[in-house]
């Protein structure tokens, strides 16, 4: 089985629901999403923008924004519902037991600090550290996220840093409080190529030299391939299929995952040739299609698809996928 694993999840996110106001009403922008991450391991977040993703991320971490609100679930950590917790113990987990990095660095980090100002807060949030003990420490860890002239960068503000190094100082932050857990939302946008191999590098080699699990939140199904062991693909609010990463790359069932496959580019891509593309556009949340969401845009769907929302079901190697047609291994090669 792809997916046995003996020791518990670190982490369960179990029927977690999110409700948006829009418009004057409350709609939920997440709905009945589950998922798991296990110690050291990776689950990919994949899905189109405005897909629940970044939402879910924050209400793992309890940071939902004003206009929404936790309509269900249970998110355990640990053996606790995060859920749960009176936001004054909420807090303390923060950093300490899971960590997450931002996906706009230039608006996460504040521009009226030093770099080290930052690092040290986050530091002395999670120990009783002198100012002294705690800027060597904060230029131990831009060493350890590859700062060069990491002494001079410490008094350096935001501004005055590249895309690529502001990044390294978010993730610094995050790796402050020596996190169990670490969300990573769309940590490569808006770099480059090289920069984002880089830090997908990076990311990888933190965790394993500090043995921390990671939820990487993306739209781009190359970058969940390089990175996760495990991928969960997200559509206008719902989890649609989830299963280990070779398996939803082999053999995606839910269309929508083979679209977003068929739209990346690889090593084997004819040159000029033309990718595929998903037509259509992701429904509003103001006025979602009744029965599977994606049957709109889905040229497999039929009247079924239309009336009636398909189950999440889970075959015996742990491969979940909300469809009432799925695809075969032959349809989806």
């Amino acid at each position: 089985m792809d997916d046995l694993r003996l020791e518990p999840p670190l982490l369960v996110a179990k029927r977690l629901s999110i409700a948006l106001r829009v418009s004057g009403r409350d709609v939920l922008a997440v709905e009945d999403v589950s998922f798991e991450v296990y110690p050291g391991g990776t689950l990919g977040i994949v899905g189109e923008s405005g897909s629940g993703k970044s939402l879910t991320a924050r209400a793992l971490m309890g940071l939902l924004p004003d206009a929404a609100r936790l309509a269900g679930g249970r998110v355990m950590f640990d053996g606790v519902d995060l859920a749960r917790l009176p936001e004054r113990i909420m807090r303390r987990r923060r950093g300490a037991g899971l960590a997450m990095i931002f996906q706009d660095p230039l608006r996460a980090l504040d521009p009226m600090m030093r770099v080290d100002q930052q690092i040290v807060e986050a530091l002395r949030a999670h120990g009783r550290l002198g100012r002294r003990e705690a800027r060597k420490e904060a230029l131990e860890l831009l060493d350890a996220v590859r700062i060069s002239a990491a002494a001079r960068r410490l008094d350096d503000y935001p501004h005055q840093l590249s895309g690529g190094m502001r990044q390294r100082v978010m993730i610094a932050i995050a790796l402050a409080g020596r996190p169990k857990l670490l969300i990573a939302d769309e940590p490569t946008t808006a770099l480059d190529v090289t920069t984002q191999a880089e830090i997908l590098d990076l990311l990888q080699q933190l965790q394993r030299e500090l043995g921390m699990a990671m939820i990487l939140i993306t739209h781009d199904m190359g970058v969940a391939s390089e990175v996760t062991d495990r991928v969960a693909v997200m559509y206008a609010g719902r989890m649609v299929e989830s299963a280990s990463t070779p398996t939803i790359f082999a053999a995606p069932r839910m269309p929508y995952t083979a679209g977003l496959l068929g739209s990346v580019i690889d090593v084997e891509t004819v040159p000029h040739s033309r990718l595929s593309a998903i037509g259509g556009r992701p429904p509003s949340l103001g006025d979602l299609p009744s029965g599977c969401r994606f049957h709109p845009r889905c040229n497999r769907a039929d009247i079924v698809c239309a009336a009636r929302t398909p189950p999440l079901r889970e075959d015996r190697m742990g491969h979940r996928c909300a469809c009432w047609h799925p695809l075969t291994a032959e349809a989806a090669g």
